[in-house]
């Protein structure tokens, strides 16, 4: 049987070029594949930041707005301050306003320091001042004739010892001997009562006796009618 040389040469030409074709196809498929897969990530990416976008704008919104400090309306402002009046061995004697929770120095360096014959240790400069305090700086001179007259050592926070009308002894401002004339109060307790109005500020009421440690309802009784504020 002869072969025909010519036909086995065209099919083999026929089947390469099939076989070219269809790789073609195969290679455009790919590629088309490749792109669409390329298109598909842009989209993603593109996606993937507006909602990165929208969550920061959105957490920028629900954040907290900084607080500012709060403003003072002028009914604060004013209950804030307090007015003392202060006499005596000062430079500028008067009545000074002065922020709450002031203390003694600064009411005398309001009225321009102490003159040269102060008796600065007769005060505690230290006290806290109270709206309406009385602050008199003594001399050296008044101390020395108070001394000698078994008188008082000031508080701080004002002047008088006792009101003269009443006989009464005021225990914002009498000393340790003249508290001591006072029935139930002795040295220790005397000092006790200079030590709280060192520390506290002057007394409001008579009352007040009782905040101190020592004397209760029944010693205040007995002291009653011996005291006086003001």
């Amino acid at each position: 049987m002869r072969i025909n040389r010519h036909v086995i040469r065209d099919g083999l030409y026929l089947n390469r070029k099939k076989a070219g074709i269809l790789v073609l196809i195969l290679v455009i498929l790919i590629v088309s594949l490749c792109l669409a897969s390329c298109s598909k990530g842009k989209e993603d990416l593109v996606e993937l930041s507006a909602e990165e976008s929208t969550a920061e704008i959105f957490a920028e919104s629900t954040q907290a707005p900084e607080t500012a400090d709060p403003v003072k309306t002028p009914a604060e402002e004013e209950s804030s301050l307090i007015c003392v009046y202060i006499c005596g061995a000062v430079t500028n004697p008067g009545v000074y306003e002065l922020s709450g929770g002031a203390r003694v120095f600064e009411a005398v360096e309001a009225a321009g320091g102490m003159t040269a014959d102060a008796a600065e240790g007769a005060v505690n400069q230290a006290a806290l001042l109270n709206d309406g305090d009385m602050i008199t700086i003594p001399t050296a001179e008044e101390m020395e004739s108070a001394a000698t007259q078994g008188g008082i050592t000031p508080a701080g926070s004002a002047a008088a010892v006792s009101d003269s009308s009443s006989g009464k002894i005021n225990i914002n401002t009498a000393g340790s001997e003249e508290l001591q004339k006072i029935p139930g109060v002795g040295p220790s307790k005397a000092q006790s009562i200079i030590d709280y109005r060192e520390e506290h500020g002057a007394f409001t009421s008579p009352e007040d006796l009782m905040k101190i440690t020592g004397i209760k309802e029944k010693t205040y009784e007995k002291m009653k009618d011996s005291i006086c504020v003001r």
